[in-house]
């Protein structure tokens, strides 16, 4: 669930997308644009007019001003589950896909990252800290992209976080 600039809450479900006026449902399916009717996560963006979602086979967005829907067919992680999105301090918007793709866009191109030495997993959840490092936490571990880094290195966890997958 996200809340727009102008109040609307936006839901997304196994069943579509919803937006909600504080009166009233609009609800938006396949037909209208969507990738997938199965919402996996969303985002609004504090810049712009677009709510980003992550959906079981990609990326869309949707114009809050025109309520037109945008799916990115061009995205390196097309067909997999959006799980993350969120922006950093640069406005760069980062996509991690449950299939062990990690993508950031910057309004223009992509820009993919791998796991140091090819482990990958399915990533679940990621945030960007105060010194500008991207973390992730997937099936396999905790993972961290440092500024100008090439790739997520992994980070060696102590008990009790050794022995069990990091989901959220």
């Amino acid at each position: 669930m996200s809340q727009d600039a102008r109040g609307f809450l936006w839901i997304g479900t196994e069943d579509g997308l919803n937006r909600y006026d504080g009166h009233h449902f609009k609800h938006f399916k396949g037909p209208d644009g969507l990738s997938a009717i199965e919402i996996k996560s969303l985002y609004t963006d504090p810049d712009s007019p677009w709510v980003w979602i992550g959906t079981r086979l990609g990326l869309n967005r949707i114009d809050t001003r025109t309520n037109v829907i945008t799916s990115f067919d061009d995205a390196p992680f097309k067909g997999q589950r959006v799980g993350t999105i969120f922006k950093d301090p640069k406005g760069k918007l980062w996509i991690f896909a449950t299939e062990g793709t990690a993508a950031v866009y910057d309004g223009k191109h992509w820009q993919t990252y791998e796991i140091c030495g090819g482990s990958s997993g399915k990533f679940h959840t990621g945030l960007i800290d105060e010194m500008d490092r991207v973390w992730l936490a997937n099936s396999n571990g905790l993972f961290r992209l440092a500024p100008g880094g090439e790739c997520f290195e992994r980070i060696e966890l102590q008990e009790p976080f050794n022995s069990e997958p990091l989901v959220h």
